[in-house]
């Protein structure tokens, strides 16, 4: 696991518990909970949960073409071609 999600996840752990690690010093750890009691994060951490968990517009293709788009401009592909050939045949 990398250790960016391993730190992550302590604190997370950390932020729902609200148990200082033991390796965090204490000035540190009153900054990440002035942080976490903040209304800006509040409102941040809120509108991710609902981004989360809503499944309207994602399509997780990270900028490619679906898989609808593909066999749309593979039809088109495909009558160009047959249309060449029709036309150079004639």
């Amino acid at each position: 696991m990398r250790g960016s999600i391993l730190m992550t996840n302590k604190l997370v752990k950390a932020r729902t518990t609200m148990l200082k690690p033991y390796w965090m010093e204490d000035r540190v750890w009153e900054k990440l909970c002035e942080h976490w009691k903040s209304e800006d994060f509040k409102k941040k951490s809120a509108q991710a949960k609902t981004n989360r968990a809503s499944s309207y517009g994602t399509s997780h293709t990270g900028g490619s073409i679906s898989a609808s788009q593909h066999r749309v401009n593979m039809v088109k592909l495909l009558l160009n071609i047959i249309y060449s050939i029709v036309y150079l045949n004639t």
